[in-house]
């Protein structure tokens, strides 16, 4: 996907303002864990 800008986009952002609950914070690391996942390969 890319933006509008031309730029490649692993995935959409995450909309979570000032200060998450327990459920914002899971998405935060799943969300981290995901474009890690594409940006650092497997070995």
């Amino acid at each position: 996907m890319k933006n509008k800008f031309g730029m490649d986009v692993i995935k959409s952002p995450l909309l979570i303002r000032y200060m998450s609950d327990q459920t914002g914070l899971e998405k935060c690391r799943k969300f981290g864990r995901e474009i890690a996942e594409r940006l650092i390969p497997k070995v």
